[in-house]
């Protein structure tokens, strides 16, 4: 590393914490088993994809997570389907609204909040 490596602490979250990041996604994978709708799948999938990578290895998932970074593109096309189906989830069980109210609102903002992410990540960059 750098001169400065010295100075970085790396993380380890303690063990009730990845333990956590495992049981919920798997309690939403048997959910999703016993009953099979569109909502219980994409909870599913969606907890699995945010959750689970992280609780099984922190620090590999952190470097996957940082390779991810560096192709906006891919960073994109990734943050607009695992929040698009996690928002369309969110609100049709939790807020109650019909399939296509959700699809409309899920779908603008779960494109937003990557783009805005990648290119506030642009601007803070030096050239």
């Amino acid at each position: 590393m750098g001169q400065f490596s010295k100075y970085v602490q790396s993380y380890h979250p303690p063990l009730l914490n990845r333990a956590l990041q495992v049981v919920i996604p798997l309690c939403f994978v048997v959910k999703a088993a016993v009953n099979p709708t569109l909502e219980n799948i994409l909870w599913a999938a969606s907890l699995v994809v945010l959750m689970l990578p992280y609780g099984i290895a922190p620090v590999a998932h952190s470097a996957r997570m940082a390779a991810l970074d560096r192709r906006p593109i891919l960073s994109v096309v990734f943050g607009f389907l695992v929040l698009g189906a996690g928002l369309y989830a969110i609100l049709v069980e939790l807020a109650g609204l019909s399939r296509l109210t959700s699809i409309l609102i899920a779908a603008p903002v779960s494109l937003a909040a990557p783009i805005s992410g990648v290119l506030r990540e642009r601007r803070r960059r030096p050239a």
